[in-house]
């Protein structure tokens, strides 16, 4: 249902821009292949639902996979 996704999408964005944001981010040790997370789609800079893919060594980057509308992006691990 599209009205719900956009509904799902528009607290997405309250919770991750609103007050206290900083608090939701994930430890180091727990940034592993397969983890569900939440991270900004580059094209549209929103907050969508993710799924680690890749943790790139030697870098701050991850590559996700954006459940919601399908595709993978290399994003900020923060």
């Amino acid at each position: 249902n599209v009205g719900s996704l956009n509904l799902l999408m528009d607290q997405l964005e309250k919770l991750y821009y609103g007050i206290g944001s900083t608090l939701y981010t994930i430890p180091d040790e727990y940034l592993t292949n397969g983890i569900l997370c939440a991270g900004i789609f580059p094209f549209d800079k929103n907050w969508h639902r993710c799924q680690i893919a890749q943790r790139i060594p030697k870098s701050k980057e991850v590559k996700v996979y954006f459940i919601d509308y399908g595709g993978y992006a290399t994003i900020d691990e923060n």
